[in-house]
């Protein structure tokens, strides 16, 4: 069992020193990091390039000129007649049937019961 710990501790020491290496290896000047953020650095200054030479070569201002189309001017609106009867929700017109002393049926379209309490 012992053995065992031993070997366990000696294999995590192994791993942490292949490890810090590696990492040691990647943070030295010179190392992949370093050479990845200059192949950024390459890329975003050939894009900059390129951008800043067609931006100066090609007629962009002939291709979109935007124009500005007038606004109307506002308007109030008109006065909506509402019809009193189409504002009110179902159950207020069941009671208004109801008061009116219509018989007024338990499952009835709105449509069909404003036509009942105009008819009477």
């Amino acid at each position: 069992m012992l053995k065992r710990l031993s070997r366990l501790g000696r294999l995590h020491g192994e791993i942490e020193a292949r490890g810090a290496e590696a990492l040691e290896q990647l943070n030295k000047p010179g190392g992949l990091s370093d050479q990845a953020e200059a192949m950024v650095g390459l890329a975003r200054a050939l894009a900059d390039g390129v951008a800043e030479e067609l931006i100066r070569r090609l007629p962009f201002r002939m291709l979109y000129t935007p124009r500005p189309t007038p606004a109307p001017a506002w308007t109030p609106p008109e006065e909506v007649l509402i019809d009193p009867l189409a504002a009110m929700t179902v159950v207020a017109l069941k009671d208004e049937a109801r008061r009116l002393g219509l018989a007024v049926p338990r499952r009835i379209k709105k449509r069909d019961l404003i036509e009942l309490i105009r008819a009477a």
